[in-house]
């Protein structure tokens, strides 16, 4: 087999050109005989339309792709490529004009990456496994962030694991020192479509570091960029920030601030962790942050976590939301599940919440939700001297959502607190005091709230085990029953 890896290797392939009518294509080959040695040695030789085999076994990462080029390893199995901040690059930051390349990974692992700083400084690490940048609209270097869409690139049957982006540096932008992380797998501003691969055990931010704010410890997909994710896995990536400058953390599998398509993918197992010792402490969206536009089927959103602690802090605010999806952008969910999620916060003192265990929707665009699961997720608060709210076991909403044949079953909200307001263990419908101005409307068609709980510690009074609403409610053919202690306030 290795022979006849190494024999098609030496053998230029005779291809048309993608761009030029009259030049060819070859494959170039990494290991082995008459091989390149290093993956960039090959990359740095290719021609537009070329193809990169690489054999069985592990080189060096760190490697920047500015060629239309296809990257075929032996299987994620056999090839590996480990190390450098980012291990791949694909493009070039701010380029202008923009001329971004169209790149093809593909059978391959990506670990090991390790990222300290961005395009923008040392207080910006971005893209631990695979950075794909933003080009630049106009010149000279971007002024006003008038950035464009990176490159082209498509991953299939692949692992990107084990990789971290943690800044070393930070700026002084936040009243004090402050820096940030994003995209502990991928960081993509580009067009990205992944299929088949698994994004799993990366990591954005960390302990100890001088992170004020970390995100997307599997993908970020930011403004610009375009993401198509199927038939993959994204599992056990976490968000990280911590004493002394961490204060938010947020997106532990994937965030999205442009337009993402996840289909058929299993978003499990990831978590959203803030310890902080400053007026707020936020943890946000353990399984999918979402302020573009976001559409998920046929998919599973389960058993991620957000956990939220100020142990020494005087009187801070320390929330988390959405253990499993937030929505702050559009959105339509259908044939799909959101289980075993779980919200948590802890402080002495302060106001101390968790909310949205299942689902957090504050979209002022909508969100539909359709044919699908809300279950066993949960909420908890507690303090000893604070103010504990706890609101939303399986579903939060304080924008305008739709719930169309979906199930909302089985989840909970509960406080050991004395005092806590404790609300809404299936659905809670209402506002926050000094959120967002838009008055919540929700709308529940040909669905079910049943066997919600809510428990708290005497003298807190928990309301709506089922549903929790100050505003109306458009319930069509809609069932609520069999919650504990009761099934609905304010309906």
């Amino acid at each position: 087999m290795r022979r006849l890896f190494l024999t098609t290797c030496a053998v230029a392939v005779a291809l048309v050109s993608a761009r030029s009518g009259t030049a060819t294509a070859a494959t170039l080959c990494v290991g082995g005989p008459g091989c390149f040695s290093t993956i960039q040695a090959a990359v740095s030789a290719a021609h537009d339309g070329d193809t990169i085999a690489i054999a069985p076994g592990t080189y060096a990462g760190g490697i920047t792709i500015d060629v239309d080029i296809t990257l075929l390893g032996a299987g994620a199995n056999k090839t590996t490529i480990e190390g450098g901040g980012p291990v791949l690059t694909i493009g070039t930051a701010q380029q202008f004009p923009p001329a971004e390349p169209t790149v093809a990974v593909r059978g391959v692992t990506i670990t090991g990456g390790g990222t300290t700083s961005g395009f923008l400084g040392d207080w910006d690490a971005v893209g631990g496994g695979v950075e794909i940048p933003p080009s630049c609209t106009i010149q000279p270097a971007c002024p006003s962030f008038e950035y464009g869409p990176g490159a082209t690139v498509t991953i299939a049957n692949t692992v990107i694991t084990g990789n971290k982006v943690i800044p070393t540096g930070a700026i002084p932008l936040c009243g004090g020192p402050c820096a940030f992380a994003s995209g502990g797998g991928i960081d993509n501003a580009g067009a990205l479509t992944v299929t088949n691969t698994a994004v799993s055990n990366n990591q954005s931010g960390s302990m100890g570091s001088p992170t004020l704010g970390a995100f997307a410890g599997g993908i970020a997909n930011v403004r610009l960029g375009t993401l198509t994710l199927s038939r993959s896995r994204v599992t056990g990536n976490r968000v990280v920030v911590s004493a002394p400058n961490g204060q938010f953390a947020q997106a532990g599998g994937i965030q999205n601030s442009g337009a993402a398509k996840i289909d058929h993918t299993v978003v499990s197992g990831n978590g959203v962790d803030a310890t902080g010792v400053g007026s707020e402490v936020l943890a946000f969206a353990g399984g999918i942050d979402d302020d573009g536009s976001l559409t998920l089927t046929n998919s599973s959103v389960d058993h991620n976590h957000v956990a939220a602690s100020a142990p020494t802090a005087v009187g801070a605010l320390v929330l988390t939301d959405a253990g499993g999806i937030e929505i702050d952008g559009t959105a339509t969910i259908s044939d799909s599940s959101i289980t075993h999620n779980s919200a948590t916060s802890q402080a002495p003192d302060g106001q101390v919440v968790a909310t949205g265990g299942g689902l957090l929707a504050a979209s002022a665009d909508g969100a539909t939700i359709q044919r699908s699961l809300i279950a066993h997720n949960s909420i908890s608060a507690d303090s000893t001297n604070g103010s504990v709210f706890v609101q939303g076991g399986g579903v939060t909403n304080f924008g305008l959502l739709t719930l169309d044949q979906t199930r909302v079953v089985a989840n909970r909200g509960a406080s050991r607190s004395t005092g806590a307001v404790i609300q809404g263990g299936g659905i809670w419908n209402s506002n926050f005091q000094g959120g967002p101005p838009t008055t919540p409307q929700l709308t529940l068609t040909n669905s079910e709230i049943t066997a919600n709980t809510l428990s708290a510690s005497p003298p807190a009074t928990p309301q709506g085990a089922g549903l929790y609403t100050t505003y109306p409610v458009a319930l069509t053919r809609t069932a609520i029953a069999g919650n504990r202690p009761d099934q609905c306030f304010g309906c």
